[in-house]
């Protein structure tokens, strides 16, 4: 795929949030995790000017339910607790978007 420019990117990603957010039932099969880190990855190396240690994104399971649940509160704000709630990672980030 052609290189894309950085609004495009945040576009894309927007864009698989709200498939995540709108998930009826919350849960989305293994294809679906997968073509959604798929898409959101490929965006991720395709900013301009290039990442100098863009590292790669993999599913979590639990990080996916604290969204989930952070979603259903219909809030459009940030989870600012969401770096207290993994014992894994340093830092989560966190995708936003409204529809």
């Amino acid at each position: 795929m052609p290189e894309m420019p950085a609004s495009l990117v945040c576009l894309s990603v927007a864009l698989a949030t709200i498939v995540l957010a709108t998930t009826t039932s919350g849960l989305l099969t293994s294809n679906e995790k997968k073509d959604i880190l798929r898409a959101h990855n490929h965006f991720r190396r395709s900013v301009q000017p290039l990442a100098t240690n863009m590292i790669k994104l993999v599913w979590d399971s639990e990080l996916a339910r604290q969204a989930q649940y952070t979603s259903a509160q219909c809030e459009y704000m940030r989870n600012e607790h969401r770096h207290d709630q993994s014992t894994q990672y340093d830092y989560v980030g966190e995708n936003i978007a409204a529809t």
